[in-house]
C-alpha cells in the first residue's frame, strides 16, 4: 500500500476541510500522514483520528480594517521567509522517515518544496489557482495571481477545485451531505467578526430575528446548514461550496481587498444562487436577496461559465488516483549489501505531465 502526504495552509479553515475531505477517501486505499499548522491539530484529529500529523509552518495574511495589508504582509512573513531552507529540510527528513511515494498539497510551499528535494511527485489541489484563469486586468487580481504562483509552490500537476470554471466541482465532506435536509424558518450566519454586528443589524431590519450564529462551540454547524432557510457567509470559497452543494440560498460579503472572494462572490450571483455586497451597500442588496429568497436558483442568461453545484469529491479522488497511477514508481527489491556505510538513495524519475488535468 503506498504512503502518500497531503498537506495544507493555515490561513482559514476551508484547505483544511477539503483536505480532511480527500483524506477520509484516500485512507481506504492509501496510508497517510498529513502536513499542516498546528492549529489545526484538533480539526485534523476530530475528523482523522488515527492519522499521524506532523506540523509545519505557513505564510499568513495581515489584514488592516478587514483589507488585506500587503505591505505588512510581506514583513511579517520575512522571519517564516529567511527560515525557509531548515524548514523544508526538517520536511524532507519526515517525508523520507514515512517513504512517502507522492504529496498532495493544498496551497502549502513548504511541503512542496521538500517533495521536490526528495523526487516525490506533487499534485497542487486548490481554489485560489482559479484566479489564474480569469483574464481581469487589475493591479488586485495581479497580485492575486502572483500569490497564488508563490503559494503553490513546484508540481507536477495542479487540479483546481472550484464551482466555477473548476477541473472539478466543490469536495465537500460526506458528512455534511449526508444530514437531513429541509428549509426552516431560521438563518446561518458565518461572517468575519470585524463585521459579524453590521449583518446582525441589516437582518434585524429586514425583519429576520432568527438566526444561528456560528462559529458555535455549544453547536454542529453541519446539524443547521442542512435545515436552514439561506445562508449569510464571507465569500470563502469552501463554506460557500458546502451552502451550493445542499441547495441554500447565498449571500456573502467578500473581504474587503481579496481579489478571490470578490471573484467568489461575483460568480455567486452570475450562477443565480445568491447574492452579495460590499458592507456600504448592505441594506439594500440584503432586502433584494430576502424578497427573492423563495426563487432561487434565479434564472441568468449563459454567461459562458462552467458550473458545477454538486458534490465532486468523487470525481477529486479518482484523478488523485489516476495522478498516483501514472507518477508514483514502485519501489524495486534491493539486493543485500555487506559493505560498511549507507547506499546513496537512488534519484526517483517522475514521468513528464501535463500541468492541469
Amino acid at each position: 500500500m503506498k504512503t502518500i502526504a497531503l498537506s495544507c495552509t493555515g490561513e482559514g479553515f476551508g484547505h483544511a476541510a477539503r483536505t480532511v475531505a480527500l483524506a477520509e477517501e484516500l485512507r481506504k486505499t492509501c496510508r497517510l500522514v498529513i502536513f499542516c499548522p498546528p492549529h489545526l491539530f484538533p480539526f485534523m484529529r476530530q475528523h482523522l483520528s488515527d492519522v499521524p500529523l506532523e506540523e509545519i509552518p505557513y505564510f499568513s495574511f495581515v489584514k488592516f480594517r478587514d483589507r488585506i495589508d500587503y505591505a505588512r504582509t510581506v514583513y511579517a512573513n520575512l522571519p517564516a521567509l529567511i527560515r525557509f531552507p531548515v524548514s523544508v529540510r526538517r520536511i524532507v527528513s519526515r517525508l523520507r522517515r514515512y517513504r512517502v511515494s507522492a504529496l498532495i498539497s493544498d496551497y502549502d510551499p513548504f511541503g512542496s518544496a521538500a517533495a521536490k528535494a526528495l523526487g516525490v511527485p506533487v499534485l497542487q489541489i486548490n481554489h485560489p489557482a482559479v484566479v489564474l484563469r480569469q483574464r481581469e486586468f487589475s493591479l488586485q487580481s495581479l497580485l492575486a495571481k502572483i500569490v497564488s504562483v508563490l503559494l503553490m509552490g513546484t508540481y507536477q500537476r495542479k487540479l483546481v477545485v472550484s464551482f466555477y470554471n473548476g477541473d472539478v466541482g466543490p469536495v465537500v465532506r460526506r458528512s455534511i451531505v449526508a444530514g437531513y435536509r429541509s428549509a426552516e424558518d431560521f438563518f446561518v450566519v458565518y461572517v468575519k467578526p470585524t463585521y459579524r454586528d453590521s449583518v446582525l443589524q441589516a437582518l434585524s431590519r429586514q425583519g429576520v430575528t432568527k438566526v444561528h450564529v456560528f462559529p458555535d462551540p455549544q453547536k454542529r454547524m453541519a446539524d443547521y446548514l442542512g435545515r436552514c432557510r439561506a445562508v449569510i457567509s464571507s465569500a470563502g470559497h469552501q463554506f460557500m461550496s458546502e451552502a451550493l452543494v445542499l441547495g441554500k440560498p447565498i449571500f456573502v460579503v467578500p473581504q474587503a481587498g481579496q481579489y478571490e472572494q470578490l471573484l467568489n462572490a461575483r460568480m455567486l450571483a452570475r450562477s443565480g444562487r445568491g447574492e452579495w455586497a460590499r458592507l456600504q451597500e448592505l441594506d439594500e442588496r440584503l432586502a433584494t436577496f430576502i424578497g427573492n429568497i423563495d426563487q432561487y436558483p434565479l434564472h441568468r442568461p449563459g454567461t459562458g461559465v462552467r458550473y458545477r453545484f454538486d458534490n465532486d469529491l468523487d470525481r477529486a479522488v479518482a484523478k488523485i488516483l489516476q495522478f498516483l497511477d501514472q507518477t508514483v514508481v514502485p519501489a524495486r527489491p534491493r539486493k543485500l549489501s555487506w559493505s560498511i556505510g549507507t547506499p546513496a538513495r537512488p534519484i526517483r524519475h517522475v514521468p513528464a505531465l501535463p500541468a492541469e488535468f
